[in-house]
């Protein structure tokens, strides 16, 4: 287990960042959570820590290394203490390949397991600008689907887009989708739900400060967005979706009244209402 002031690798802080969690459907039908994190936040290369994994079978109560393996190797890429997300990786339907993205030292990349966390791949890296990026299938449901992935960036106050093939080569390049266009250069989260293949995106809709929490829909695959729902006005930073149900979206998202991080709030609406023109019926954090 990690323990509250355990020293996780050599001259890191007793602390442990960028937590990234994945709930992988087993061959034999069981369910277990994986855990990639960092050792240091903010690293840079002449001082960092390391990407680890934990694994838990019983829903988070406890948490154990398997094979004393919780050093992560994603080559061609080094372990460099890399920022993971932050957001959660997401896994294949169809193949149980589970994907994390990771921010490293100014550039961004993809990386995979075929095997359930044994073995790691990962992908060229991008330099252009990207930071915090989240990832989702583009058709959850189908065969080696494509993978999007909606990125803060650090031009435009825009949020950036870019498309990856199942096998981690680059299938568009970076983008500025329609909608997306008024971001406070924050972190977002991007989720595929419904049958349809829709995706959300939740971001600070604001050019100002991080504020104005909003989620957005996208029913063409990412390549234009509905305009903003607004989800809390006040201040407002970090987030990340997730599906309750068919019918019901969940969102976690740092907020406050003076300031965006005085709670961690939670909050769930209708997927249905993303579409509509007016404010989602939603109780305040």
């Amino acid at each position: 287990m990690v323990k509250q002031g355990t020293v996780p690798c050599r001259n890191c802080p007793a602390a442990i960042s960028n937590p990234n969690p994945v709930e992988m459907l087993m061959p034999n039908g069981s369910r277990r959570i994986l855990l990639h994190y960092d050792t240091m936040n903010n690293p840079t290369r002449t001082q960092h820590g390391l990407d680890k994994q934990l694994y838990s079978n019983d829903d988070g109560l406890s948490w154990m290394v398997e094979g004393n393996k919780s050093t992560i190797v994603y080559p061609p890429n080094a372990n460099n203490g890399a920022l993971i997300g932050p957001s959660v990786g997401i896994q294949s339907s169809s193949s149980g390949t589970v994907y994390f993205s990771v921010n490293s030292l100014g550039s961004h990349f993809l990386y995979w397991t075929h095997d359930f966390g044994k073995t790691y791949q990962s992908s060229n890296p991008i330099k252009q600008g990207l930071n915090e990026c989240s990832i989702a299938f583009v058709h959850k449901h189908r065969p080696n689907s494509d993978i999007v992935m909606n990125c803060r960036s650090s031009l435009y106050h825009k949020r950036a887009q870019l498309m990856w093939h199942a096998n981690g080569t680059i299938k568009t390049n970076i983008t500025y989708p329609v909608g997306l266009d008024v971001d406070a250069q924050c972190q977002g989260s991007i989720l595929n739900h419904g049958a349809g293949d829709e995706l959300y995106v939740s971001h600070a809709n604001s050019t100002q400060s991080r504020t104005h929490m909003a989620v957005q829909k996208s029913i063409d695959h990412g390549k234009t967005w509905t305009p903003h729902q607004s989800i809390w006005q006040g201040p407002s930073a970090y987030s990340q979706l997730f599906s309750v149900d068919q019918d019901t979206i969940g969102l976690l998202f740092e907020c406050g009244k003076d300031n965006p991080y005085e709670t961690i709030s939670f909050t769930t609406f209708s997927a249905g209402a993303v579409a509509a023109p007016s404010r989602l019926s939603v109780p305040p954090p």
